[in-house]
């Protein structure tokens, strides 16, 4: 009996040694082509779903109107300021989510200095908030919730970390006014 024992003992430990010896830890995780493809950059640049782009595609063009920009400067201190502002957006290809655009913020029509600065923008495919990331790294975010857009309006609130913009716009174009290079535009002013 004590060598039918002994003997159970030791298969059962060649068992034991075989299954553990053979597990192997997947440190692919994220290598995996499954899990890329349903990554959500993956989604919302190569796989966008159609009302993200035809959003898009109504996001795109020329926009001009009021928008007032409340904040806090560089010295602690909160203001407000109403500009006159004219900005576009196009997209990177008819089918993306993305793209490039440029903003000038005139502080009356006749403004001969306007704040110009040009962007990168997506929409988010989870949470359909645009989102401006300016060239200097400064972002904000227009969420779904406070955004009104059609064909001929563009009614919104922008949030940023000390800066809260409202803005009322309307379409006066979607083709381009001429060629721009945008990668050379840059902010006129340090802050604004």
């Amino acid at each position: 009996m004590k060598s039918l024992k002994t003997t159970g003992m030791m298969a059962f430990i060649a068992i034991a040694t075989i299954f553990v010896s053979s597990c192997q830890v997947d440190t692919n995780y994220y290598e995996d082509n499954y899990y890329q493809r349903y990554s959500w950059w993956d989604d919302s640049y190569n796989y966008p779903s159609s009302d993200l782009v035809l959003m898009a595609q109504t996001l795109r063009g020329h926009w001009d109107g009021q928008l007032v920009a409340r904040g806090v400067d560089a010295n602690g201190y909160a203001g407000v300021k109403s500009y006159y502002t004219d900005i576009e957006f196009d997209q990177y290809n008819s089918n993306a989510i993305y793209g490039r655009g440029r903003q000038r913020d005139f502080e009356g029509r006749n403004d001969r200095n306007p704040f110009t600065r040009s962007f990168s923008w997506h929409i988010d495919n989870r949470t359909r908030a645009i989102v401006i990331t300016y060239d200097n790294n400064y972002t904000m975010t227009i969420a779904y919730s406070e955004l009104s857009l059609n064909d001929n309006q563009f009614i919104g609130t922008m949030r940023g970390t000390n800066e809260t913009d409202e803005f009322n716009f309307r379409r006066y174009t979607l083709a381009k006014k001429g060629l721009v290079d945008l990668s050379e535009l840059t902010d006129t002013t340090t802050t604004k």
